[in-house]
């Protein structure tokens, strides 16, 4: 239901925006979203906040979540599509938005310094989810608040 009320919403807003742009929205019921629209629509990424704290945070097409996305309901993750846990533009958005979605990465990703450093930065305790190799490195514990600098 409440992805209906915000695609009606979204549909209203349609003859302004008649070409993708990002944007940051606030609802009257106090949903938010932030990220691409397309004739007023999400078409692209975005992430969508609900006022209980839910939010969905990934593709968007036609105005619904479609493809990979991440869902957190109540404090825990949902995955929906597995297909870009290999993307390291999604990835990378996600754990820069919620350190510990590293968790869920592809393990190619927990190898990798970008990643994991963004990660980190987000929350330290993502550190737990990085490569081994990764787990040692100060500049990595540095970032994730592990050490004093």
């Amino acid at each position: 239901m409440k992805y209906i009320l915000t695609i009606l919403t979204f549909l209203l807003i349609a003859q302004v925006h008649s070409y993708a742009e990002e944007v940051n929205m606030t609802f009257p019921d106090g949903t938010t979203f932030v990220g691409e629209l397309e004739n007023g629509i999400p078409n692209g990424l975005g992430k969508q906040t609900f006022p209980n704290g839910d939010s969905y945070d990934g593709e968007w097409k036609d105005g619904k979540p479609n493809g990979y996305g991440i869902e957190v309901m109540s404090g825990r993750h949902k995955y929906e599509g597995d297909s870009l846990k290999k993307d390291k533009k999604i990835v990378l958005a996600a754990v820069k938005s919620n350190g510990l979605i590293l968790e869920y990465a592809d393990d190619a990703f927990k190898k990798d310094r970008e990643i994991v450093m963004a990660a980190v930065q987000s929350d330290g305790d993502a550190i737990r989810y990085a490569d081994e190799s990764l787990q040692k490195d100060p500049e990595i514990l540095k970032a994730a608040g592990k050490i004093k600098p």
